[in-house]
């Protein structure tokens, strides 16, 4: 590519076959479909949240300077990462990270959600975000995420 180096990572549970792609030498990550900023849905029949979650925390090994995910805005901060990884470890300490447990906001972007719905009708990403449940919210959960559903 150019001249370019470029890691392929394997970042299974969006899909099985998912990759991220890792310039070393500019620390840019090419995130596709695992981490962005909108819904972060893991409720497909070919999407496994507990994988989704581990594919997240694997990006800890990389020195990462910039984000290009595969949707929505460019104008990520290399800490929406953390966020995530947070959002999934809350879930897994709640026994909610697996499909049919609802849509998880997280965060402090608007329209920035977890969707771990089971048979959900597919949400309008194009529109930024999943649908939101109208029942409660878990006030004990810290701010990194609420819990709607």
């Amino acid at each position: 590519m150019g001249g370019r180096t470029v890691e392929v990572i394997h970042t299974p549970g969006h899909s099985p076959g998912h990759c991220c792609f890792y310039e070393p030498e500019r620390k840019y990550l090419y995130s596709g479909d695992l981490i962005y900023k909108g819904c972060l849905d893991a409720f497909y029949p070919s999407t496994d949240p507990q994988l989704f979650y581990r594919s997240v925390k694997r990006l800890r090994d990389y020195e990462i300077r910039r984000i290009f995910p595969g949707h929505h805005d460019l104008a990520l901060p290399v800490s929406l990462i953390e966020e995530i990884e947070t959002a999934f470890s809350l879930l897994e300490k709640q026994g909610k990270l697996k499909q049919g447990k609802g849509v998880f906001e997280f965060g402090a972007f608007p329209n920035s959600y977890l969707s771990v719905q089971e048979n959900a009708s597919l949400p309008s990403v194009a529109a930024g975000g999943c649908p939101n449940g109208t029942e409660g919210t878990v006030d004990e959960i810290p701010t990194a995420l609420s819990y709607h559903g």
